[in-house]
């Protein structure tokens, strides 16, 4: 069971350095998505993924459709593909058997803030002032629902800071109160 549980953590932990890592990766590929050339919400994929491999060769930039397009293999199938083992099993007090978790579990908008964060190349302002409208993750990327007072802090704040990011959102007909309002849409 250690042996796996010390697996999981190396595959699913990224390095320190990953920032600076995903960036040289997106500049290599020149700031475009290697499966559909966007240039909007990059980020950078494990072809084997295992997020402790970070060979220049095993390291794609996608955006955010193509990226989530690709399958994610489990832990149990990485691990048997590794060492050629299956996972280790447990049995419940029913006797059914199951995979104990060997990383540590998040609530789910923790889970698809770092997600989101990944997305975004591990910018929080990318996050913010995402544009993937039509995302099923979009109106919870904050780590809270759209109807919170952080949300609406961290919009406002957005929007005051302007910049590059801001330009963009307002060039598809959206401003401030449009962005705070998505959530009526929906």
């Amino acid at each position: 069971m250690d042996d796996f549980k010390s697996f999981s953590l190396r595959v699913t932990t990224l390095p320190s350095n990953w920032r600076a890592i995903s960036q040289l990766i997106i500049a290599r590929d020149h700031g475009k998505c290697q499966k559909c050339e966007s240039k909007k919400a990059l980020g950078v994929h494990h072809q084997d993924q295992d997020q402790s491999n970070n060979d220049e060769k095993n390291l794609m930039t996608l955006c955010f459709r193509c990226h989530s397009a690709i399958p994610v293999l489990s832990i149990e199938e990485l691990y048997f593909r590794e060492t050629g083992k299956p996972a280790p099993v447990e049995k419940t007090i029913d006797g059914d058997e199951y995979v104990r978790p060997a990383v540590g579990v998040y609530r789910p908008l923790k889970a698809i803030k770092l997600h989101c964060l990944d997305c975004a190349g591990e910018s929080s302002n990318e996050v913010i002032g995402c544009q993937i409208l039509d995302c099923t993750l979009w109106p919870y990327r904050l780590g809270c629902g759209m109807t919170s007072g952080v949300y609406r802090r961290r919009v406002i704040g957005l929007f005051e800071r302007g910049g590059e990011l801001v330009n963009d959102i307002r060039a598809v007909g959206l401003d401030m109160p449009d962005y705070l309002n998505l959530t009526k849409k929906r």
